[in-house]
């Protein structure tokens, strides 16, 4: 199973203090089933980027796209997919999720 997505990031900021739009291609959800009670679940990371600004495009009409900077995985994002998959399946002693120190990109 993949999906897309994007949200506002909750690691990578800019120098104003805004968050960054945090978008990856896919997530890689993948489980393995161990017996009746028992499911490993892993997830990748594919192509994790912020988007951190316009940059008008050299067409007839000045259209602009959005520039794009890879970054690592933060594993906040992989985590909020378990607690979902935690909560789905009534799962009761998952860990709060735990944010990490804010990374502010300064060059991109």
């Amino acid at each position: 199973m993949s999906f897309n997505f994007v949200c506002k990031s909750k690691v990578y900021f800019q120098k104003n203090g805004k968050p960054f739009i945090y978008d990856v291609d896919k997530f890689h959800i993948h489980l393995d089933s161990f017996d009746s009670n028992t499911t490993k679940v892993s997830i990748k990371v594919i192509n994790p980027n912020i988007e951190t600004r316009l940059t008008l495009l050299p067409t007839l009409f000045g259209a602009r796209a959005q520039k794009h900077k890879a970054v690592p995985p933060t594993t906040v994002e992989e985590y909020e997919i378990l607690l979902i998959i935690g909560r789905a399946l009534n799962v009761k002693d998952m860990p709060e999720l735990v944010i990490p120190k804010k990374i502010i990109v300064s060059k991109w």
